[in-house]
């Protein structure tokens, strides 16, 4: 069983405490997949509690020790449910790569279709190209729409006065594919901030849907979280260029939303990149930093080991004690597993 505090990724609602699951949440699968959760078990844990750490991720496993998890290890040449208490320090915990794909190429765009004379009316469907998930990636980051009244309705890219040129360069796909112009403005808070802003109630509206509102609650639909990972990644490579760093072989973001650094840890799993993901724990305590590095350390090869289905990592150290606290277990549609962080655990 599970202890209470866990976090579980749940779509629409990122990560939470396993005992704010509800029926009826789509959660992680170690087949890959989401699946619907059908029944949740609690109860009283007095036995001995074992707590497991693992590379990538900085949120320590806690479950009772009869707990089975997906490893690899040395002895055997295939993935295979291990008791937590007899799992050693560089066996390999299994975390799925997603198996879904949907290679969608048209998004419709929800309207408002409003009355007011100066409505600028824009397309029903676009194309899903490169320009417009990039656009995605960068809104991701650095952006925000408006739909008071008092404000007026828009969507809102904020940059630094280095970066005109790309907000040059997204006012004018902008203009090109919706109809719609955009004003480049000096930003008042901050020195060298600049803001662009694109005045449009259809997308101010699509634009809320699709991502939600507030840096907290950012998120990608599954729409796109569907796509295929050559196309993810002009998506997150955008994100990142916003909201993070890339250099050499390394990448990495910082994000108020738990749901949108969980999920952009999927799209690196799904393209091939082996991902890290941590609770910021000194500075900004509510804000995840998550990445991926293309070489592991030299000195741990097992950094870097992958397949088809899973990224591997490995454990640093397993310990036991006695605990009173809750615990959970829950029960899935049509699947036998779940993913606590990046480990998968055995559900019956």
């Amino acid at each position: 069983m599970i202890q209470e505090g866990q976090l579980i990724y749940a779509k629409t609602k990122g990560l939470i405490p396993i005992e704010e699951l509800k029926i009826g949440d789509s959660v992680f699968t170690g087949e890959g997949h989401f699946a619907k959760v059908i029944n949740i078990r609690k109860k009283e844990h007095r036995g001995i509690t074992t707590k497991l750490e693992y590379f990538r991720y900085n949120i320590p496993l806690i479950c009772d020790n009869e707990q089975l998890i997906l490893i690899h290890n040395d002895e055997v040449d295939y993935p295979f449910w291990q008791p937590v208490h007899r799992i050693l320090p560089n066996d390999l915990i299994c975390m799925p790569k997603p198996q879904f794909i949907k290679d969608t190429k048209i998004l419709p765009v929800k309207k408002a279709y409003s009355s007011n004379p100066r409505y600028k009316d824009v397309p029903e469907k676009i194309e899903l190209n490169k320009q417009l998930l990039e656009l995605f990636g960068t809104y991701l980051a650095e952006g925000c729409c408006s739909l008071h009244d008092t404000k007026g309705k828009f969507i809102s890219i904020s940059g630094h006065t280095r970066e005109m040129p790309l907000l040059e360069k997204i006012a004018y796909f902008i203009q090109e594919v919706f109809g719609v112009n955009s004003t480049i403005y000096k930003s008042s808070s901050a020195e060298s901030g600049i803001e662009l802003r694109a005045y449009s109630i259809d997308l101010a509206l699509w634009f809320s849907n699709l991502f939600e509102q507030g840096a907290k609650n950012k998120r990608i639909p599954d729409v796109l979280m569907e796509l295929p990972p050559k196309k993810l990644l002009y998506l997150s490579n955008s994100y990142i260029s916003g909201d993070g760093y890339q250099r050499k072989n390394q990448a990495e973001f910082t994000t108020a939303s738990s749901e949108l650094g969980y999920q952009m840890i999927l799209i690196f799993l799904k393209s091939g990149l082996i991902p890290n993901l941590r609770k910021n724990k000194k500075y900004n305590v509510s804000h995840w930093v998550g990445g991926y590095t293309l070489e592991g350390l030299p000195s741990n090869s097992k950094l870097n080991m992958q397949d088809q289905y899973f990224v591997y990592h490995p454990v640093k150290s397993v310990s036991n004690y006695k605990q009173k606290k809750k615990a959970f277990s829950l029960q899935l549609e049509s699947v036998d597993s779940v993913v606590v962080g990046q480990c998968t655990l055995r559900t019956r």
